[in-house]
């Protein structure tokens, strides 16, 4: 969780989509909208599907979008979705926003348009257990948010090497220190922790959805946010973003090769999920 704030907030995306935007309100004319380029339009032509799997971010998505055959991607008022064929099965990949409000309005709209027999939550996902590391995969067993709310997700498989069951639990801020993850799983008696399961696991106990959750962990329970960064935490305004991460920059120049290097741990994550999914997909109940 921590790696994937880290990659989102990385000083080159910051000032390349301050830049895009800049020109877009420049160049694009008044009523038109503005942002990327999607190929192909399922708004008017909603299917239904067996498989819908929720990430937040694109960077998370990436790999498993990649292995999509016949897609078609189009933006939706709450995400980007890409849909076509996975594992031989009729399947959704939704980019729904970080954090517990967009991931259920995500989830709200994917069961809407394609009435999936089966959710997974999925992407990046922090330790709150010394024995859970970076690198592994979480099949969640249960999930709570910082409420104390609980979801049981039924789940029959046993735990393997690299690969756990148990709890984890959906927070509304990023838990920067090795202390504060320890309280954190303490207190729930989770695992892991991450900013969006809760949301879509409740949302398909409402229409009554299968639903599992598949995460990876991008950062153990020792990895804790560098200092230079940690002031972006306190900004909201993308450009005010760039221009702290530029000054974390200036004072230490070495901190671009360590941001460089949590990108592509990211990257690599991100490739090992898809594997990963590629897996349990096929093994769904239809």
């Amino acid at each position: 969780m921590l790696l994937r704030w880290l990659v989102n907030n990385y000083l080159r995306d910051a000032a390349e989509q301050v830049v895009r935007q800049t020109i877009n309100d420049v160049t694009s004319p008044r009523g038109e909208p503005t942002g990327d380029v999607v190929e192909g339009s399922l708004a008017d032509e909603d299917l239904s599907c067996e498989i819908a799997v929720i990430f937040a971010l694109g960077i998370e998505a990436g790999p498993l979008v990649d292995k999509l055959k016949d897609a078609a991607t189009t933006r939706r008022p709450e995400l980007i979705e890409h849909a076509g064929s996975l594992a031989n099965r009729l399947a959704v990949i939704a980019e729904g926003g970080v954090g517990q409000k967009s991931a259920a309005a995500a989830t709200r709209e994917i069961i809407g348009a394609y009435e999936p027999k089966w959710v997974i939550s999925a992407g990046f996902a922090g330790s709150l257990s010394s024995e859970v590391q970076k690198g592994h995969l979480l099949m969640a067993n249960s999930v709570v948010n910082s409420a104390g709310e609980h979801l049981e997700i039924e789940l029959r498989m046993q735990p393997q090497p690299r690969l756990h069951t148990g709890r984890l639990v959906t927070v509304d801020s990023i838990i920067r220190t090795a202390a504060e993850k320890k309280a954190l799983g303490e207190k729930h008696h989770a695992i892991a922790c991450d900013m969006e399961t809760f949301a879509v696991a409740q949302e398909c106990a409402r229409a009554n959805t299968k639903f599992l959750s598949v995460r990876i962990i991008s950062d153990g329970l020792a990895d804790e946010l560098p200092k230079e960064v940690e002031q972006l935490l306190q900004e909201k305004n993308f450009a005010r973003q760039a221009g702290r991460a530029i000054q974390a920059l200036m004072k230490r120049p070495s901190a671009a090769l360590d941001l460089w290097k949590l990108r592509d741990e990211a990257h690599k994550a991100a490739d090992r999920l898809a594997k990963f999914l590629l897996q349990v997909i096929p093994q769904l109940p239809a």
